[in-house]
């Protein structure tokens, strides 16, 4: 963890050990941070608690899992890749339900809870997909609707990211494959250029770390066991 009012070069370890960990999702909304880690290979989501040596597992099995959101009543909703599935685990619970079905290998995951909205990056066919009360099937808000992928304004390549501003209905996309962050407005037919050069390099990914009010900008190498900082 690195503080944000000054620069530095010295972070703070805050979880560790974190095998393969795809996504993070910060919640603070309690009396203590906790942090909701989707652990890819190990498929599984796990608490971690300040101060904590060891992560707790929330809910069930999550083949090859992706994405993690949390919501205000501490629902968490995670993706499985290889399940195209959303599930949410209750507390209260403890039980765990399948929330949709149909998506295409789903990887990062947004909840707007102001209009029981899922948004979901479906990475292999570059498109982000919403799922509400009044689009049970779902609806495009990002990428070409066709699932062509290229580096147009109105495409996206594997999109891996995504936060959406719950009051405009702006979408924010990690546009991996393009190395840039695209920012697509509600009913928009294409996306701008808010971050990155637009270019792929050595299998660099970005990623949008979030809370449930803002997101952050990271770099991450997918595939490598790492110790979570902000």
């Amino acid at each position: 963890m690195f503080s944000l009012n000054h620069s530095s070069n010295t972070g703070t370890t805050v979880a560790y050990p974190v095998p393969f960990p795809s996504n993070l999702y910060v919640d603070d909304d309690g009396n203590q941070i906790m942090l909701y880690i989707a652990l890819f290979f190990a498929y599984r989501v796990e608490k971690w608690v300040k101060g904590a040596t060891s992560g707790v597992q929330v809910g069930g099995t999550c083949i090859f899992c992706c994405g993690v959101w949390v919501d205000k009543t501490k629902n968490v909703y995670m993706t499985a890749y290889r399940g195209d599935s959303i599930t949410k685990w209750s507390p209260q619970t403890n039980t765990s339900s399948v929330v949709v079905s149909f998506f295409i290998d789903p990887r990062d995951i947004h909840v707007d809870e102001t209009t029981d909205s899922v948004y979901v990056a479906e990475v292999t066919q570059n498109r982000i997909r919403m799922v509400s009360p009044k689009a049970p099937h779902g609806v495009y808000v990002a990428g070409a609707t066709d699932g062509s992928q290229g580096d147009y304004a109105s495409q996206l390549r594997a999109p891996q990211g995504i936060w959406v501003d719950d009051k405009t209905k702006t979408v924010y996309v990690a546009d991996t494959y393009n190395g840039r962050i695209q920012r697509w407005k509600a009913n928009a037919y294409m996306g701008d250029t808010i971050a990155g050069s637009g270019m792929h390099i050595n299998s660099i990914e970005f990623c949008l770390m979030k809370r449930r009010d803002e997101v952050r900008i990271l770099e991450t190498d997918f595939f490598l066991q790492l110790r979570i900082t902000q």
